[in-house]
């Protein structure tokens, strides 16, 4: 959740006016919501480095 919310704000600011972006993520989500919303419908692709969250990645069913 929280590298997901931190490049919506942060990286994708350079694409995006900040209207666009507080939509997708304008605070923290709950984490139980966040993840029973997404097992539903995606499937999450994770990055690690060395034990280090490098990235991640989603695809819809």
């Amino acid at each position: 959740m929280r590298i997901f919310h931190d490049t919506v704000h942060t990286v994708n600011l350079g694409d995006y006016i900040r209207e666009q972006v507080d939509a997708w993520s304008q605070e923290m989500p709950d984490p139980e919501a966040w993840t029973s919303r997404r097992l539903c419908t995606r499937s999450t692709f994770v990055a690690d480095d060395n034990g280090i969250l490098a990235g991640f990645g989603e695809l819809e069913r």
